[in-house]
């Protein structure tokens, strides 16, 4: 029987968790991978997934990405003395006797946060500067701001598998993650590449199957490597009310909305894990926890994908959610009676700092 998974998001885009602001010394890094480690640890937990390229660019040594300006303050800037940040994660993990799992974002360009005007502010070498045509900027109400490779055109994709495959085959890791950004909207400005490339198709199938081409091509090149492959979508796949076989919910469905037919990749098995985002609380009426678990319980059951529920957390930290006070607890006792439930991983790391991290390890002892 396999333990029990459980895990810490570390998140590196605009510096959530690591490192604590870009360009502090390298003795500074070692620290505070230590620190998180040992809180890990501490806690009581067993696998850490560390977002390795938050953009299109890298925090660990790469031929195809840059440099990650979250890490050094420029993007294409090494750190200093030939620094491997992802290496010295691998290296303490292990001695710590944690699973590591690299986590990228595969399409975002550029974050939101970096209210980036031009692609002429990406490092020289960054693919997505070399290859403007691949760019989309997109102006959605949620992610407005942001710069997303187009997921429809081929050497897109097949530039993010290579970028999966040069991880997998050059550091010694448990598994490869993603999380659930695909599409960031219906909106999104590709109509030149469907005429191009759609193929008779409609739109929302052409751009389904274009990720689930992604999805393939990761599961592949993760396989021949020996390593574990893992998604992480948002909690909803339809409401039954689109499809008989969705949830019990009326949320936003991230088949319809990001184009990710994860439902689909499960039964095909085109991954190792799932990590559907359930952030939200037992008893909320639009899209309830104890409706949601057992519906992903239901649709692993008889595949061989392991399920593990991500854990909202970063919201039992907000004193605007009472709802969430003590929800950890009442959410990790109901994942005990679902038997298909083979672990959970909470977002983020720094959440464990604050007296939900008391209640996790309390759980755990």
């Amino acid at each position: 029987m396999k333990k029990e998974f459980k895990g810490i998001w570390v998140s590196t885009v605009a510096n959530i968790d690591f490192p604590s602001k870009p360009g502090i010394p390298v003795s500074q890094m070692k620290d505070e991978i230590d620190g998180i480690i040992a809180k890990t640890v501490d806690v009581g937990l067993n696998a850490i997934i560390v977002q390795v390229r938050p953009t299109t660019d890298a925090m660990y040594k790469s031929d195809i990405f840059p440099w990650s300006y979250y890490l050094t303050g420029k993007q294409g800037k090494a750190p200093e003395g030939g620094f491997d940040p992802l290496q010295y994660w691998i290296d303490k993990c292990r001695s710590a006797n944690l699973e590591i799992h690299a986590w990228v974002n595969p399409y975002r360009v550029a974050h939101m946060s970096q209210k980036m005007q031009s692609l002429d502010e990406l490092a020289p070498e960054n693919p997505a500067r070399k290859n403007p045509d691949w760019v989309v900027k997109y102006e959605g109400k949620d992610y407005n701001g942001a710069w997303y490779f187009d997921p429809g055109i081929p050497e897109v994709r097949q530039l993010i598998i290579d970028g999966a495959a040069e991880l997998v085959n050059n550091y010694d890791l448990d598994g490869f993650h993603i999380d659930d950004y695909f599409y960031p909207g219906i909106d999104f400005d590709d109509e030149k590449t469907f005429t191009k490339y759609g193929k008779g198709m409609t739109k929302d199938d052409w751009r389904r199957e274009c990720v689930s081409d992604l999805i393939r091509g990761f599961h592949e090149v993760s396989k021949k490597a020996g390593v574990r492959f893992g998604v992480s979508p948002s909690g909803i796949w339809m409401n039954k009310s689109s499809d008989p076989r969705g949830s019990d919910t009326k949320g936003g469905e991230h088949y319809k909305s990001m184009y990710a037919d994860t439902y689909k990749w499960v039964k095909q098995g085109w991954m190792d894990y799932i990590v559907p985002q359930i952030y939200w609380h037992i008893g909320f009426e639009i899209a309830d926890y104890k409706v949601l678990a057992p519906w992903w319980a239901d649709v692993c059951k008889g595949t061989n994908v392991d399920l593990y529920i991500g854990m909202a957390a970063y919201r039992a930290t907000s004193d605007d959610r009472p709802e969430f006070k003590g929800e950890m607890t009442r959410q990790l006792q109901l994942n005990t009676t679902i038997d298909e439930l083979k672990g959970h991983v909470y977002f983020t790391y720094k959440s464990l700092l604050a007296p939900v991290g008391d209640e996790i390890q309390k759980w755990n002892a």
